[in-house]
């Protein structure tokens, strides 16, 4: 049943995205309570808030939710326009996302786990890959070295690749590993909208995007374990 709904709030995110785009946001917002309203059940029902994972979700369901209310406040012209409040709240959503992951591997470092040299320095290529390849956007660099808050958003968004990509060589093996590779690609897919939202280009992209990684982070929730 959760996985139905996932799909059929993701298949309406797209219906609208090509049919009605100025209403995008306000899908792209019930969409994302939906996706936080999973995560935060995964929490509280499967996990409990007693261990790591738990916390983890319950930061990531809080984090997801802000992000809906962000959208709320979007508008939707020849390119995206966020007030200063939806900024905030996309902001804090982008912070949390990064907390709820610094949260994780400080667990498991604090439990002995660590990274050999040559893990290490694939952890910073493919984070150094991914961040470079997103200024191939038009006006990405540009806005990137004005220092304005929507810098924040690559940084918030590379902070959390380079976390994910630690993680997911950490456990490499695990189960756990394989829901951290599906979030490595949520997480690239976020930073690419996030480069392309900065950088206004036309609207369909970046919530396009912003979708896409959504409902891959929602599937991340359905799944057992």
């Amino acid at each position: 049943m959760k996985r139905i709904l996932l799909i059929l709030g993701f298949v309406a995110v797209v219906v609208f995205t090509f049919m009605a785009i100025h209403y995008v946001p306000y899908a792209l917002a019930a969409f994302l309570f939906l996706v936080g309203v999973l995560w935060g059940m995964k929490a509280y029902g499967d996990l409990g808030l007693d261990n790591v994972r738990g916390q983890f979700y319950a930061i990531m369901a809080l984090a997801l939710i802000f992000q809906g209310i962000g959208f709320l406040f979007t508008s939707v012209g020849e390119s995206i326009e966020l007030p200063t409040g939806g900024l905030a709240f996309y902001l804090l959503a982008r912070f949390l996302f990064f907390a709820a992951t610094v949260r994780y591997i400080a667990y498991f470092q604090s439990r002995g786990y660590r990274l050999n040299l040559q893990r290490a320095a694939l952890v910073l290529l493919f984070t150094l890959f991914l961040v470079v390849s997103i200024f191939i956007v038009p006006n990405a660099w540009d806005t990137f070295r004005s220092l304005s808050p929507y810098t924040l958003f690559i940084l918030f968004d590379a902070g959390i690749a380079f976390i994910v990509f630690y993680n997911i060589l950490l456990l490499w093996g695990s189960e756990t590993a394989k829901k951290w590779i599906v979030g490595s690609l949520a997480i690239a897919i976020y930073l690419f909208a996030d480069a392309l939202f900065i950088s206004k280009v036309a609207p369909l992209y970046p919530l396009s995007l912003w979708a896409l990684a959504s409902f891959l982070m929602g599937f991340i929730a359905t799944v057992r374990g």
